[in-house]
């Protein structure tokens, strides 16, 4: 039986689409939906930590950032600028993380879908899905398929695939 079913989105036609079917399909089984959104910033995911630590990336940027270089601040006024525009950058992120999932609960309220809840994460983005998932203790994900080509696929990996790998539940990609 399907009592809750979580569905990420990021605002795409693909997210689109998957929030639509999984609305559908909570509507008709009765179920809870949790709809989730993960920001475009946030911490590393840990298989590029692991690399940066095995390839000596993090001391070999520490090492090179001890001497004056040219992309280095060099006075406190840049980098408070600096930091002020991090800021800055990471609450229009946050804002427009928030339009998205305000969105989908607004859409999910409006087919009639009484058991809505909205998570914002950050960080890497198939991993809080998972997260959630398991925090949620949902039956079904559904999330939208980005359409990646063979290789860059097969490069870097998906969403929708590593998602559907290690999911304690069914998963639908959406088209």
């Amino acid at each position: 039986m399907i009592n809750r079913i979580l569905v990420a989105t990021d605002g795409s036609p693909h997210a689109g689409r998957a929030l639509s079917l999984a609305t559908d399909l909570a509507k008709g089984v009765g179920a809870g939906l949790s709809i989730a959104h993960v920001l475009l910033h946030g911490r590393p995911s840990l298989e590029l930590q692991r690399m940066a630590e095995v390839e000596h990336m993090i001391s070999h940027a520490r090492a090179s950032s001890d001497g004056a270089r040219g992309d280095v601040p060099v006075t406190m006024v840049d980098v408070l600028r600096e930091a002020d525009k991090a800021a800055r950058m990471s609450a229009v992120i946050t804002a427009i993380g928030e339009k998205v999932l305000g969105d989908a609960k607004r859409y999910a309220v409006s087919v009639g879908i009484d058991d809505v809840t909205t998570h914002m994460c950050a960080g890497d983005v198939a991993d809080e899905i998972l997260e959630v998932a398991e925090a949620d203790d949902v039956d079904m994900i559904v999330v939208g398929c980005r359409g990646l080509g063979r290789l860059r696929s097969a490069v870097l990996g998906s969403v929708s695939h590593k998602v559907a790998q290690h999911a304690p539940c069914s998963v639908t990609i959406v088209k």
